[in-house]
């Protein structure tokens, strides 16, 4: 196996253990409330399953697209369907995270550049 592989099988088994023990052990619970608790949220941030492949520059992991995969197959493997992880590191986390900061980031610089230059106000 590649580093990449054996990194990818890392976070399946920290996730693996996660959604057992932190969202299906706790599952009616979190249906009774109609969501998981923040806490949840906080310990698969610790433990590197949020945002797994937003670059870790910009607050993320560093890995790839196969790393968020694998927390999301952890999930569906046992059912646990009321974390909205899914759509938060595989969707929103893209469209509203990184490439908007890299944007304003730019942006600024070429502010920055023209004024230097002198052709800017």
């Amino acid at each position: 196996m590649s580093r990449r592989d054996d990194e990818v099988a890392a976070v399946a088994a920290v996730a693996a253990k996660f959604v057992e023990s932190e969202l299906v052990a706790h599952r009616e619970e979190f249906e009774r409330q109609h969501q998981v608790d923040r806490d949840v949220w906080r310990k698969a941030g610790e433990l590197g399953l949020l945002c797994c492949s937003i670059p870790e520059q910009y607050g993320g992991g560093g890995g790839t697209f196969a790393h968020d995969l694998t927390v999301f197959e952890a999930q569906a493997r046992l059912g646990e369907t009321g974390w909205g992880n899914g759509v938060h590191s595989g969707i929103v986390a893209h469209a509203r995270g990184p490439r908007r900061r890299r944007v304003r980031h730019h942006r600024r610089q070429d502010v920055h550049l023209q004024r230097a230059a002198g052709s800017g106000s």
